[in-house]
């Protein structure tokens, strides 16, 4: 279960990356889209791998939101490089 608690909050910082600074807080680019939205999976799990090192290497400090920060940063820089990447983009 800790292994599970830990890779959940990076989530967050991918939804936050897409909502809050690449759309601005426009509703509607949350629509269901064509697709898997691979950045966002990408994001998602080079944060959960680094939230999850505190669990399996006892020795890594514990620092939760640095897998939400780092998800955050993924997805930003990723849609900002590569706007065809961002599933939401494609409904602007």
């Amino acid at each position: 279960m800790t292994i599970f608690s830990a890779m959940i909050p990076p989530v967050a910082g991918a939804m936050a990356a897409s909502y809050w600074a690449i759309h601005h807080g426009q509703l509607h680019a949350w629509q269901p889209v064509a697709g898997v939205n691979w950045l966002g999976l990408a994001a998602w799990a080079l944060g959960a791998v680094v939230g999850v090192l505190p669990v399996l290497v006892p020795a890594v400090p514990n620092i939760p939101v640095l897998g939400i920060i780092i998800a955050f940063v993924l997805y930003y820089a990723g849609a900002k490089v590569h706007p065809e990447w961002d599933k939401a983009s494609e409904l602007n």
